[in-house]
């Protein structure tokens, strides 16, 4: 099942729970994403409720896979959680962090 919505060109949005299963369901979006990122890839994480460590793995996988073909990925109005468990963990500095806009 796809729980994705993809917005534009180098952009995807995340489902509400994000593990290694749900992964799966993305990665076609993904990849059509980076294709067309113009070295960005924005990933709208404003329906995220929850993250296991599977799916903090495929994002800190998707920033790697991202750097390699100098592509910076761009977490958007992410929840607070989201943030503070990728900092407690060392890697919340592979993302760039776009707010909550309005």
């Amino acid at each position: 099942m796809d729980t994705t919505r993809s917005h534009s060109a180098g952009q995807f949005c995340l489902p509400p729970e994000l593990s290694i299963q749900t992964w799966q369901g993305c990665v076609t979006k993904v990849l059509s994403a980076l294709e067309c990122s113009h070295g960005r890839l924005v990933v709208e994480c404003s329906e995220l409720q929850a993250i296991d460590d599977g799916g903090i793995a495929m994002l800190i996988g998707l920033s790697h896979y991202s750097q390699r073909r100098q592509i910076r990925v761009v977490l958007t109005n992410p929840p607070a959680t989201l943030r503070q468990t990728l900092e407690v963990r060392g890697v919340a500095w592979l993302f760039e962090w776009r707010p909550l806009v309005g």
